[in-house]
């Protein structure tokens, strides 16, 4: 309520309006208490084009608490973050004061000897999977303790043999590993010896944890690794293959029968370069399917698909993150948070990364005074020249403002990359609102073109780089070094920054696109034994190069196209005298300007 005491000394003090004073009293006297609904309003915001970048959620890791060999993450509805240790046989939960993780299940804490998968209950309790075990362990949601079914020890909530008895309670469940549950209230599980999904029943059934038949039967593949139920409430399926050196899977099967959707596979073995697939999360929305994908050799990638809801279902998009990128040797889990940034672990490091999109679109939502009871509102992303999924990721929800807040801020990532081109919009809106009103319920997203305006290239060497400026000198983005070259000393594109040549101490010119992706490379020829190369040019056609060795500019006529092979120079020329130990060049095509 915006209140009006203020206004009777504010009229006592201003006697030319005593004439009215009697009528404006009792419009006081009238007001004065009454709850008047605060009004809200959102910002207009720019952010500019992508492309993914990455940042450490946790510097000290999981292993500051004794997480050893992570394997599974997940988040609970409120926010929290769990992740399982295989080999330190316990389970930890991230604390957002903090900012650290801090023990959940400590080590072997109900019986555990080895962790897998975890999933959340529809009793907002923690499960995990133990593959040795073959057992599925519960624990309380909020103090980590042990929360057995009817007649079983420690946390055991399914288990093989849990009496020392004859009769086997667990369907036959060999190597137990992703868990989730179902809208049915009930418990899925990969049982990847015999290449099965079975089903328990659920923690509100009349008994808990009691199996209840084979869900699915994996035929077109082996070992099946991770597993969730879609949004279109069909159950997804990861499977590995076999081993660490083939390709993998996704298979796709009837939620309410767990018969196999067409052929059962939704991502074609190998799809995208897709090896043993891990763990796996759709987005929101059901436009994109995001898989782990590790092998022994170290190599740890998310590979994005089209969901169930786009219009090529299970089709290869793209590598989202790349093998190497913000360090990760070795993960098999990855999370998505409600903001769209997404975790993936190093089960080696015993760490956690987050990954989010470089911009985002920070729209804010204010009330313009606070109220003494809650207000709530949704909101929801509307395309303009801006295009849902290709430009931005739709974003939609409700806030509630306690009593007393009167700000809230909503996230929209920006997913087009490099695109150039004029500025895109798309809007925000503002909609059902309760316990205020509306004075501005639209926001408009402004999406600048990002375009690197200029490269440097760091030789140093054992750690080479290029950085990417844009052109207010802001820093873009930093691409490690390239196995293809160890000693860069030039680095140039055109203008519209689709290709970026580099070339090394070896007379060698690499090309890539402008994501870092190696397309090629050539010998510079031409050259002198003891030639220096220290800069490179192009006007998209030719290519020069300067030696500071011999004080002289190379041009290789047409060379910008060439991709591999060798070329001789076309032509050179001197430079003066005063221009010795040249280091860097640079063209528009019409002039070449030295350093």
């Amino acid at each position: 309520m915006a209140s009006l005491t203020w206004l009777r000394p504010w009229l006592s003090s201003h006697p030319g309006i005593t004439r009215h004073e009697s009528r404006i009293w009792l419009a006081v006297e009238s007001l004065e208490g009454r709850d008047v609904p605060s009004t809200l309003s959102i910002t207009d915001v720019t952010a500019r084009e992508g492309p993914t970048s990455t940042g450490i959620l946790d510097p000290a890791g999981a292993a500051s608490v004794g997480i050893k060999g992570i394997r599974e993450l997940t988040f609970r509805s409120n926010g929290d973050l769990f992740v399982t240790g295989w080999i330190s046989q316990s389970v930890a939960r991230f604390d957002w004061v903090s900012q650290t993780y801090q023990p959940f299940v400590t080590h072997g804490g109900g019986g555990m000897i080895d962790v897998q998968g975890i999933s959340i209950g529809p009793d907002g309790n923690v499960y995990v999977s133990s593959p040795t075990q073959n057992i599925i362990f519960r624990f309380d949601g909020s103090t980590g303790v042990p929360l057995p079914a009817a007649g079983r020890p420690g946390a055991i909530f399914v288990a093989d043999d849990p009496n020392t008895t004859s009769i086997d309670e667990s369907g036959g469940l060999a190597d137990a590993r992703g868990i989730t549950f179902g809208a049915d209230g009930n418990l899925y599980v990969c049982s990847r010896n015999t290449n099965q999904i079975l089903r328990f029943q659920g923690p509100a059934g009349s008994t808990p944890g009691a199996f209840l038949g084979v869900f699915a039967s994996i035929t077109n593949s082996s070992q099946p690794h991770d597993l969730s139920f879609g949004p279109d409430g069909n159950l997804y399926v990861s499977c590995i293959n076999g081993g660490v050196s083939v390709y993998g899977q996704i298979n796709r099967y009837d939620g309410l029968n767990g018969a196999p959707i067409g052929t059962g596979v939704f991502v074609a073995p190998g799809s995208g370069g897709l090896t043993p697939a891990r763990q796996f999360v759709f987005d929101p929305l059901g436009t994109n399917l995001y898989v782990n994908i590790s092998e022994a050799n170290g190599i740890t990638q998310l590979m994005r698909y089209q969901g169930p809801n786009s219009q090529n279902p299970g089709a290869f998009v793209e590598a989202y993150i790349t093998a190497g990128q913000a360090g990760i040797d070795t993960g098999v889990g990855v999370a998505l948070d409600s903001a769209g940034n997404f975790y993936m672990e190093d089960k080696n490091s015993g760490m956690v990364k987050r990954f989010a999109p470089t911009s985002q679109a920070q729209f804010t939502v204010t009330l313009d005074a606070a109220s003494t009871s809650q207000a709530s509102v949704n909101y929801a992303t509307a395309n303009g020249t801006a295009l849902a999924d290709t430009d931005y990721t739709p974003t939609s929800g409700a806030l509630t403002f306690a009593p007393g807040e009167t700000s809230k801020t909503v996230y929209v990532p920006i997913t087009t990359v490099m695109t150039g081109g004029p500025t895109k919009t798309f809007t925000l809106n503002l909609s059902a609102v309760s316990g205020a009103t509306i004075a501005d319920g639209q926001g408009v997203g402004s999406i600048l073109n990002r375009r690197t305006k200029f490269f440097v290239v760091d030789g140093t060497s054992g750690s080479p780089r290029t950085y990417e400026y844009g052109s207010g000198g802001t820093s873009e983005e930093i691409t490690t070094g390239r196995s293809t070259y160890t000693a860069p000393r030039g680095v140039a594109t055109t203008a519209a920054g689709t290709t970026v040549w580099v070339v090394d101490a070896s007379k060698t010119v690499y090309v890539y696109n402008n994501g870092g992706t190696i397309l090629g490379s050539w010998a510079a020829g031409g050259l002198p034994t003891n030639a220096q190369l220290e800069g490179l040019a192009t006007n998209g056609t030719d290519v020069w190069l300067v030696d500071a060795g011999g004080d002289k500019v190379y041009r290789y006529a047409n060379a910008a196209g060439r991709l591999s092979g060798s070329q001789a120079a076309a032509s050179s020329f001197k430079l003066t005298g005063a221009d010795a130990n040249a280091k860097g060049i640079v063209t528009d095509g019409t002039s070449l300007w030295t350093v």
